[in-house]
């Protein structure tokens, strides 16, 4: 998986930096051209403002205020515990959707995955794979592959409040 979806891809890039290349026809070794454009290019600079400005509005402002937020759902008030399950409810939701929905993708009898595969006449329990709705479907390695990249952006909201009991 990792050659598949990071090493490839990042040698495929590195290669073309260096060529004219728009994705149909021969690519043209050009050099160090593409990046003296790129420096060139204010909407680049831009971007690279943009980003910085954002990590750091994000860095800057979440700590503080999970704390803040922390701090007021650790006093003793009427309806603490509502607040923190309101707080911390699309946290929970995130997951328990993203749950539901793989479970819907990857089912081995049923699943979205599973037809699309019957269609071209492949059937993943005569291949021995999966069955008793195991995640050993074929498609379990995509979840694999993309579940780490997709988890911490879904559990941002709440998850910032654990860490300061």
């Amino acid at each position: 998986m990792t050659l598949i979806f990071g090493v490839y891809p990042i040698t495929w890039a590195l290669k073309y930096m260096f060529y004219d290349y728009q994705g149909f026809g021969t690519p043209i070794f050009i050099g160090l051209d593409n990046f003296e454009r790129i420096l060139r290019d204010d909407q680049f600079w831009s971007s690279v403002v943009n980003t910085f400005v954002y990590a750091g509005g994000k860095l800057i402002v979440t700590p503080p205020v999970s704390l803040i937020l922390a701090v007021i759902l650790n006093q003793a008030i009427k309806g603490r515990q509502l607040l923190r399950a309101v707080y911390f409810l699309p946290t929970i939701i995130s997951a328990s959707v993203m749950s539901v929905v793989f479970y819907v993708i990857f089912n081995s009898y049923n699943g979205v995955v599973n037809q699309l595969l019957g269609f071209v006449r492949i059937n993943a329990h005569q291949m021995g794979v999966g069955g008793d709705d195991s995640w050993g479907a074929p498609a379990s390695g995509v979840f694999a592959a993309v579940e780490p990249r997709v988890s911490p952006r879904v559990r941002i909201r709440g998850s910032f409040l654990i860490f300061f009991p």
